[in-house]
């Protein structure tokens, strides 16, 4: 065999998975090749170790107790904070949690202002343009004594685009 076993293989030839040919065509490149060897010699020497681990943990003896001790000592308080219901725990000997501070990069103002910057040139465009797609006049409904300076203004607009040729693209 001219290539090295990967990690891979390694672990099933370790854990027995391979099958028997696959097996035997491993145990003599291992045998021919000092540098997998070491290898697979760590990885045993691993699964060894973790095997010798126990299989449950237990918390010390008067965790809780200790625990409840604390909760105890200071009791939760309530408040109200941006206008929400809070209730508050803290516990002895710990820092009291601080406000979590956005921050945006450069990059990201900018888009945000870009984005920002074309949705309002967009909102100007159609409220302009009478909307999108549309060539239609505004056209009063009340007599213009009535109207107020706003529609108006949008009723002489409207009368100005009729008149006035609208600029095509270059």
């Amino acid at each position: 065999m001219s290539e090295h076993l990967s990690t891979e293989r390694m672990h099933d030839l370790l854990d027995e998975l391979l099958p028997e040919a696959e097996a035997a065509v491993g145990r003599t490149h291992l045998e021919a090749c000092a540098r997998c060897r070491a290898e697979y010699d760590d990885l045993a020497r691993i699964v060894a170790e973790l095997g010798s681990l126990p299989t449950e943990a237990h918390a010390p003896e008067g965790l809780w107790a200790g625990i409840e001790r604390r909760l105890e000592a200071e009791p939760a308080s309530t408040g109200r904070e941006g206008g929400a219901e809070v209730l508050s725990l803290s516990m002895a000997g710990r820092r009291r949690a601080t406000r979590r501070r956005l921050s945006f990069t450069v990059p990201q103002l900018a888009a945000a202002a870009a984005v920002v910057a074309l949705f309002s040139a967009g909102t100007v465009w159609v409220a302009l343009s009478g909307g999108p797609g549309t060539d239609a006049p505004v056209v009063a409904t009340q007599p213009e004594e009535e109207l107020g300076p706003a529609a108006r203004m949008a009723a002489a607009a409207s009368d100005a685009s009729r008149v006035l040729p609208r600029s095509t693209p270059c």
